[in-house]
């Protein structure tokens, strides 16, 4: 099986040539979708000078609005 990996795409840059996200990713419901159709999930990502992967820190979960549901 084949796998598609993510950090092949080329990154879209900032003036200053600082990477940011792969080219060809949109926005959907609030979700970054990447050009193979992959959801990346919400957090933020860094892309360090060293050149190595993208470094992904999830956000902090608000475990407060369980309350509000119900089961």
């Amino acid at each position: 099986m084949k796998y598609d990996v993510d950090y092949d795409f080329p990154y879209e840059r900032t003036k200053e040539g600082t990477p940011i996200v792969p080219a060809g990713t949109y926005e959907q419901d609030g979700l970054y979708v990447l050009p193979n159709g992959r959801y990346m999930p919400p957090g933020a990502y860094y892309y360090p000078e060293s050149g190595c992967d993208i470094i992904y820190e999830p956000i902090r979960l608000d475990l407060s609005s369980l309350d509000r549901l119900e089961f």
